[in-house]
């Protein structure tokens, strides 16, 4: 009787210590990895514990946000699919988890919480490259090109982000789009650093017709009249008012404004710019049969390109020595000199890429030097107040623009190589003037016609780079070169007036240059003494 009371004492407390003692299961977090749109199936109660050791099942599965998650009662297993579009990101759900004391029989629980990172989207390069989806000779240079830097900047994913994208983008217009790839391939195509040498070469060659003018006009003394074309002189001699005693100093002041407009071409993009400058000098006439001088000028052209493909904008200053001689009714006259100044680039593109809009401003910078020579001949033939002067003329230019890097193009700026240039213009003229005496002075209404030919012997190709290339690559794009033949045509008139002064103003424009037209207006005056 005695052992049954102890035990009914004991058996209370040992219940009540198994209640104490018994101890939840433990839910650890856990972690999966899966790409867009693949389901990942996932072991939720490997890692989980129950420290009693009783078995663990799961009671309950949550949902997700961005996914879907399946779960078969009973199993341990759930499976995780992400919604359609979800990537490079990370999703969560949670779970319950259960026990059964084997003593008590309660029911234990505990939660746990599952993170999926799903990862971004992988775009694989197309099969087929942008090179064949384009034609022209440049858009298959700039394409090709791109197919090199672009499958080494796809499998690198530590390589230049900007560039890479871009990649990416092209291949899949190149499967979805590829109709598309020809327009984008031009804008990329950096063809409008091809136009740099033909501003500079024109601006130089317009200065040297603004100092050739000069001379014409003091040959005698200041009554004969001289004009350009578009960058080239067409001299007017002959016509005569004042003294013929030869002023010894002379002053000058010309002032000009031109606009170009250059067509589109399977090689070169088109543009159109004006250009304004001044020309202005001093000089001295030694005896009657030798002149000597100095000029100073400045130009400023404003170029847009077709399409609203960009602009270019360049200040150029000039120094030019002259001096002109007569002997036995021939003249020659003889000019050196040099022109510098800065390239201020702007490379536009835009178009629509994996469903947003791709907008680039593309921007550089870089200066230029020029030196340059020109020799003229001419016999002036008088015929009362009729002047004719025929003419022979040769044009050197030498020129170097410096390399530079483009900025601003979200992977698509080049690294422009040095453009130098060596270049020959030969012409042949006839000027005709006509000496009208007034009251006021005499009034020498021209007109001229030349011939001319223009060549070199490195006219043709810039070599460039994608500035983010991993290698380096280099290509070349090569120019339409120069016209072999066309021809300037110039109408205007001079009014020598008293005490020294004269004024003039004409217009001049380019025949037969193709895909080019342009017109130039002059006006200027000079005062001898």
């Amino acid at each position: 009787m005695e052992i049954l009371k102890r035990v009914s004492l004991v058996l209370p407390i040992f219940l009540l210590s198994a209640f104490a003692e018994a101890t939840a299961p433990v839910a650890v977090d856990d972690n999966a990895t899966t790409d867009p749109g693949q389901s990942v199936k996932i072991e939720l109660l490997a890692n989980d514990t129950d420290a009693e050791g009783d078995p663990i099942s799961i009671q309950f599965v949550g949902g997700a946000d961005n996914g879907s998650v399946d779960w078969v009662e009973g199993s341990s297993f759930a499976t995780y699919t992400p919604n359609s579009g979800f990537a490079n990101d990370t999703d969560t759900f949670t779970y319950t988890i259960v026990s059964i004391d084997s003593i008590t029989e309660a029911t234990e629980t505990d939660i746990a919480t599952v993170t999926v990172t799903v990862n971004a989207i992988t775009e694989e390069p197309s099969s087929q490259t942008i090179e064949n989806e384009v034609t022209g000779t440049n858009n298959k240079k700039v394409a090709g090109q791109l197919d090199l830097a672009c499958d080494d900047l796809i499998a690198d994913e530590g390589s230049p982000k900007n560039l890479r994208d871009r990649c990416l983008a092209l291949a899949k217009l190149a499967e979805e789009s590829p109709e598309k790839l020809n327009d984008i391939l031009r804008m990329i195509s950096p063809e409008e650093m091809l136009a740099l040498k033909r501003v500079s070469s024109e601006s130089t060659r317009m200065q040297m017709d603004k100092v050739s003018h000069r001379m014409q006009q003091r040959k005698v003394g200041g009554s004969n009249v001289a004009f350009s074309l578009n960058g080239y002189d067409l001299p007017i001699n002959g016509g005569a008012a004042g003294d013929s005693s030869f002023p010894e100093y002379g002053v000058f002041a010309s002032a000009h404004y031109s606009d170009v407009e250059r067509d589109s071409t399977s090689l070169e993009a088109g543009y159109e710019y004006s250009a304004t400058g001044v020309t202005m000098g001093v000089d001295r006439r030694f005896t009657p049969a030798l002149l000597a001088g100095v000029a100073v000028g400045w130009t400023k052209h404003d170029l847009d390109y077709d399409g609203s493909g960009g602009s270019t904008n360049s200040d150029l200053y000039s120094v030019t020595l002259y001096t002109t001689s007569n002997w036995r009714g021939l003249n020659l006259d003889v000019q050196a000199g040099t022109e510098r100044g800065s390239f201020d680039t702007q490379r536009n593109i835009q178009y629509d890429e994996s469903g947003t809009t791709f907008d680039a401003k593309i921007k550089g910078n870089t200066d230029a030097a020029q030196y340059f020579a020109s020799l003229q001949a001419d016999y002036p033939i008088s015929l009362d107040a009729l002047s004719l002067t025929p003419y022979v003329r040769a044009d050197y230019i030498t020129m170097d623009i410096d390399a530079f890097e483009e900025t601003g193009g979200e992977g698509y700026e080049m690294a422009v190589d040095e453009q130098t240039l060596k270049q020959y213009t030969f012409k042949a003229g006839l000027d005709a003037s006509y000496a009208i005496s007034q009251d006021w002075g005499v009034l020498l209404p021209y007109v001229g016609l030349s011939v001319v030919n223009e060549t070199s012997n490195n006219y043709g190709s810039v070599s460039f780079v994608f500035v983010q290339d991993p290698n380096q690559q280099s290509f070349e794009l090569g120019s339409e070169g120069e016209e072999n033949l066309f021809y300037q045509l110039r109408v205007g008139s001079s009014a020598v007036l008293a005490r020294g002064w004269s004024v003039f103003g004409d217009y001049s424009q380019i025949l037969g240059y193709e895909n080019t037209t342009a017109f130039q207006v002059n006006v200027g005056l000079r005062y001898e003494l």
